[in-house]
């Protein structure tokens, strides 16, 4: 039982690390920009800038919290689809405009 537990804690805190990772891919405008796309999205998300923190440089985190994990995945969910949105916009600009 523990040995499962601790094997779906590591699942659970990987999923929770790529997520993190992207969110911040998707936020970052270049160097020096890191801390600072971190506090943009604690303010978007209200996924606190301590998680991304931690998530990155704590390598001997175990586990983290339900509603953390489940944050980050509906904040990704929601990029995408903002990423998504924005990208049809634009072709359907070009579309329209004969630009592209």
């Amino acid at each position: 039982m523990i040995r499962q537990r601790a094997l779906i804690s590591a699942q659970v805190l990987a999923e929770a690390r790529a997520w993190a990772n992207e969110l911040t891919s998707l936020e970052i405008e270049g160097p020096g920009d890191l801390e600072p796309a971190w506090r943009r999205l604690e303010n978007r998300y209200g996924i606190p800038y301590s998680t991304f923190w931690s998530l990155k440089y704590r390598t001997e985190l175990k586990s983290i919290w339900a509603d953390l994990h489940l944050m980050l995945k509906l904040a990704v969910e929601h990029e995408r689809s903002r990423r998504a949105a924005q990208l049809s916009h634009h072709k359907f600009v070009e579309t329209v405009t004969g630009k592209g």
